[in-house]
């Protein structure tokens, strides 16, 4: 029998939250064959032993020791846990060891200073500096009078590789990658081109915008789908201020961004609670969203997570780690909202700044019904150097030009649909692929995602 005791990353004001990966299985089982693999996934994630974790760290802290490691193992600064009598630790350690732990922080930024001063063509002077730009559209907005102001467009690459003998040569393979919204200050897809030619593009305004392709599995040489294109995207600043407007909560589009989503977003006694805590005895929809936005810079913490497929319950995690990565807080923050009587939504796709393409995910609230739908990026928060305040705060109520919008909600029926549990069922940013016997989960293909500015 499989023992699954979660040790989670944490500092002093949160909680170990032992047995959470068993602790709901029974609500998000669909099948057998779903729950195994879910338990093949969750091998995956946390595949390091101590000697491949202690490695991993000394890549970064030349000089760590057993001794650190059972320290830090010991201390939940690093992620782990206990699978068929044996620690396994998580694969993406110790990204989150260099969060969590001051010392081994340090000892990492003496490592690193050692490095540029015995070469310092190592030190980056052309990196972009996102505060620069958010002063800028700051800048522009204000003397344009506008919300959306610098428009930037960009063309992206997209591939997937399925690997030699995953699928039976000549079995048709399906592939479904993240294509953008046209999103008010987004405009998307233009000039596309793919691998194989013929193609499907999701209407725009379907939750979770694809480009789907199909073609026969080369068999033992690798299959290839590929997707070329341009997108154009501003920096829009809503300009909401400090006071929302009256809601209409009867109106299908707010009320349904009230509700709970089970599994993940439930809207529990527990999470009512916390947020009638911060809020306090505000009325106002902005006062309150800012209110919840403010508090979870200043108390949860950024972690990078195990895949959403392993999670049965993800705010219930954060309640008690009270660490996540940007889905988890986008999530929280919602919820919060939601429980709180502020309508609020998911949105994800990429982050695309320069020499930082990443994924990421964000959300939007119901300022009322003259501001309407409102960005906020509960994730990146206040923790801004920046001096100006209207920078410092970009990301509640603004975006910046620097994204591509591809989901306008999570955990929503692709278009054509799946046939099989997806490799991420809550957000879509990599792609999806299967074939009649299955889902390809991420060990069965590769990817490669390219984006300029031009």
């Amino acid at each position: 029998m499989t023992s699954t005791h979660a040790a989670f990353a944490a500092d002093d004001s949160s909680t170990t939250f032992p047995e959470y990966l068993r602790a709901k299985a029974s609500e998000t089982r669909d099948n057998e064959a779903q729950e195994a693999e879910r338990m093949r996934r969750l091998r995956r994630d946390f595949g390091l032993d101590a000697a491949a974790m202690l490695k991993k760290i000394q890549n970064v802290i030349p000089d760590a020791t057993k001794a650190d490691l059972e320290k830090w193992t010991n201390d939940r600064s690093l992620q782990w846990l206990v699978l068929d009598g044996e620690v396994r630790y998580f694969r993406r350690e110790p990204a989150n060891l260099l969060r969590v732990n001051k010392e081994a922080k340090a000892r990492k930024g003496k490592e690193e200073e050692k490095a540029v001063a015995a070469d310092p063509s190592l030190r980056d002077t052309a990196k972009f500096v996102l505060n620069d730009h958010l002063s800028d559209a700051v800048q522009a907005a204000q003397s344009q009078s506008t919300t959306t102001v610098l428009p930037v467009r960009f063309r992206v690459e997209h591939v997937i590789r399925v690997k030699p003998g995953v699928v039976p040569k000549g079995e048709t393979i399906r592939c479904w990658m993240p294509f953008p919204q046209d999103y008010r200050h987004q405009r998307g897809g233009e000039n596309l081109r793919t691998q194989p030619e013929n193609h499907e593009i999701a209407p725009n305004g379907v939750p979770m915008r694809t480009v789907y392709m199909e073609q026969p599995s080369a068999g033992t040489s690798e299959t290839v789908f590929r997707a070329q294109y341009e997108y154009a995207s501003a920096d829009y600043l809503s300009g909401v201020g400090d006071k929302g407007s009256p809601m209409d909560l009867s109106n299908p589009e707010t009320s349904a961004a009230l509700e709970s989503r089970l599994p993940h977003l439930d809207l529990t006694s527990d999470l009512r609670a916390l947020a009638a805590s911060i809020v306090g005895d505000e009325t106002d929809p902005v006062v309150k969203a800012r209110l919840i936005w403010l508090w979870i810079d200043g108390n949860i913490g950024y972690s990078s997570e195990f895949e959403y497929a392993i999670m049965p319950r993800i705010v219930e995690k954060i309640m008690a780690t009270r660490r996540g990565d940007c889905g988890v807080q986008a999530l929280f923050f919602m919820a919060l909202c939601r429980a709180a009587g502020v309508p609020a939504r998911w949105q994800s796709g990429w982050v695309t700044r320069p020499g930082g393409w990443n994924m990421h995910d964000w959300t939007e609230f119901w300022a009322g019904d003259a501001q309407g739908w409102v960005p906020a990026d509960p994730s990146a928060g206040v923790r801004s150097t920046a001096k100006d305040d209207a920078v410092k705060y970009f990301f509640f109520g603004g975006i910046d030009a620097y994204r591509m919008i591809a989901n306008l909600d999570y955990a929503r029926p692709f278009d054509p649909p799946k046939q099989h549990w997806a490799s991420d069922p809550v957000d879509n940013q990599r792609g999806e692929v299967e074939w009649s016997g299955g889902n390809l989960y991420y060990d069965a293909w590769d990817y490669d995602v390219k984006v300029e500015a031009f």
